[in-house]
């Protein structure tokens, strides 16, 4: 995340995410999809997890958007088409969350793609 934008979540991704929204996006794969949040295992000394934050990942998913300046620091790495940056400036999360409650609540949530297709979002508790 380019310095100076603390709070601005945008860029707060690894670059595979953007790198693979970009690939859909040149194979025309933009259908609907659903995206899930689990843990495999438990390591062995724990029997139970502890799930918090839904509250905060749903307003930020709320308010994830991309703006000009998040595009300029994309173009300044050569790696995405300008049709990718003009469809994050458009990006908006319009799709549904479901997710346990927090406590008490068993740990398990999953979220669906929203049908905005060119937008990919997991968020859970």
């Amino acid at each position: 995340m380019p310095e100076g934008r603390v709070g601005h979540l945008a860029l707060a991704t690894d670059l595979y995410e953007l790198t693979m929204g970009g690939t859909c996006l040149a194979l025309g794969m933009n259908a609907p999809a659903t995206f899930s949040l689990f843990v495999r295992t438990l390591p062995p000394v724990r029997s139970y997890l502890v799930a918090a934050g839904l509250e905060q990942a749903l307003d930020r998913l709320g308010a994830l958007a991309f703006d000009a300046d998040d595009a300029d620091y994309l173009r300044a790495s050569g790696r995405f088409s300008e049709e990718q940056l003009e469809k994050l400036l458009g990006t908006r999360f319009s799709g549904d969350v479901w997710a346990v409650p927090e406590p008490p609540a068993p740990p398990l949530q999953w979220s669906r793609e929203p049908d905005d297709p060119d937008i990919f979002a997991v968020a859970g508790a």
